[in-house]
């Protein structure tokens, strides 16, 4: 793999509180989804995968873009099935870190991406997460060494297991504004929305 950096975009959720699938609404005169996995291709220096469903309507938000896109079959059985379904990819690609974006975070500033892409490395203490006017968000980044256990998780609560593991080899990059805001319900949609056009 020519660029060690591996982004994983997780877009595969059922969006069952949004009741339609978020993935493809609207943002920016473009999908929601097309337009967060923008933002996480303007890093330099890194691969970007989406891990998504069977949809072929948000397969086809992609097709003209330089990523990989990687089926999660068991999306029902929560977000850990992502995380496993990427970092499978991230091992057969021999990735030497990945970094984990949500796909419904379209507030996500780009610069806090190639800032936390371009500090990891090096000295890294192998993890590094996001940490918004102190509260811990995404992205996440793990070296390499953290593929094995994540490839163990469970169900719907992500990586924070082995966040809480491992405390004492995660670094913080603290950016001072807020997290940024999960699209999950047509009202946070809408506020959004709203919010952006101000």
């Amino acid at each position: 793999m020519d660029k060690p950096l591996l982004i994983l975009v997780l877009a595969a959720g059922l969006s069952r509180r949004m009741g339609r699938p978020k993935q493809l609404l609207p943002i920016g005169g473009e999908t929601l989804l097309r337009y967060v996995v923008k933002k996480a291709l303007t890093v330099p220096h890194a691969s970007v995968a989406v891990v998504g469903s069977g949809e072929s309507l948000m397969k086809q938000q992609c097709e003209d873009l330089p990523v990989v896109w990687i089926e999660n079959r068991d999306a029902h059985d929560g977000m850990s099935t992502s995380i496993k379904a990427g970092i499978s990819y991230a091992q057969d690609c021999s990735a030497g870190s990945v970094m984990i974006l949500l796909g419904d975070q379209p507030g996500m500033d780009p610069g806090v991406l190639a800032g936390m892409a371009g500090a990891f490395g090096a000295g890294s203490s192998g993890m590094l997460q996001a940490r918004y006017e102190g509260k811990p968000g995404h992205p996440v980044m793990f070296d390499r060494r953290f593929f094995p256990e994540l490839l163990k998780l469970e169900g719907d609560t992500g990586a924070k297991p082995l966040l809480q593991r491992h405390a004492d080899s995660l670094q913080f990059w603290d950016v001072n504004t807020p997290v940024p805001v999960d699209l999950d319900t047509p009202e946070e949609y809408e506020h959004y929305i709203r919010s952006s056009e101000e």
